[in-house]
């Protein structure tokens, strides 16, 4: 075996690994432990939604303007009762960080920060109601619970699945999951809402200029992510990983016998 086979097959994986395993940890703590600000119209759909409680004036999360401080996963429930058309309102400005007032959006593995998660039909800019004719994901979505549910769930499967990838094991199952999850983001942020509108470059591609950094690199981000989990679900873990000594070491031991 030549020097580059040896790297394909052993460094290759767990560089994937380790690179997959940081982003996708990092990104679902954030989601559980950190907060962001959610603007009014976004936090009056959460808390028509019972997903959060309206905190009152003078608290520590009730932010000028009207604006709300609660946690980060409960903008991926904001995209899906939008996007099921449960939202009252699309999102008017993206989230920003909790911990500054600044106007950047907040960013994550593509799950947030993405203004009107669905499309605006028969729309006037100067009316404060949103109507939709067509939506990004099923009416089951459009309940608070089935929102808050799914929401966790993406946040977990960030967290168990990348702790697998850095453990490598069951590397290819978490490889898989994780990219069912940035698919999910990308149609979600970035492919629908252009799909739905008819405003898609090639099929597909989220409108606008294609040379735009600020129109692309969210979508080449989840599609990197994508990519790479896919990647590891056909190398497999590696040979320093778990699954090397569970699986593997186990299976020649019972050839042996």
């Amino acid at each position: 075996m030549t020097v580059s086979q040896t790297l394909a097959s052993t460094a290759v994986p767990i560089v994937l690994r380790l690179v997959l395993g940081v982003t996708f940890l990092w990104a679902g703590l954030g989601k559980a432990f950190d907060t962001a600000v959610f603007e009014p119209e976004q936090a009056a759909t959460l808390a028509e939604n019972e997903l959060i409680e309206m905190p009152t004036q003078g608290s520590d999360d009730r932010l000028d303007g009207g604006r709300v401080r609660a946690r980060r996963v409960f903008g991926i429930s904001l995209m899906l009762l939008n996007g099921a058309g449960g939202g009252s309102t699309a999102p008017q400005a993206p989230l920003v960080s909790a911990d500054d007032n600044a106007e950047s959006p907040m960013t994550d593995t593509g799950f947030e920060g993405i203004e009107g998660v669905t499309v605006e039909v028969e729309a006037d800019q100067a009316e404060t109601e949103t109507r939709y004719s067509r939506t990004l994901v099923p009416s089951l979505f459009a309940s608070g619970a089935m929102a808050a549910v799914f929401a966790w769930l993406a946040c977990i499967t960030e967290i168990v699945a990348g702790a697998a990838l850095m453990l490598g094991i069951l590397t290819r199952i978490a490889g898989f999951v994780l990219s069912v999850v940035m698919g999910t983001a990308a149609w979600l942020t970035t492919v629908g809402p252009s799909v739905i509108a008819g405003q898609a470059a090639f099929g597909f591609l989220p409108a606008g200029n294609l040379w735009d950094p600020a129109v692309l690199s969210v979508f080449l981000w989840q599609t990197a992510l994508l990519g790479m989990c896919l990647c590891l679900v056909m190398t497999g873990a590696g040979p320093l990983s778990l699954d090397r000594v569970l699986f593997v070491n186990r299976r020649a031991i019972s050839e042996d016998d």
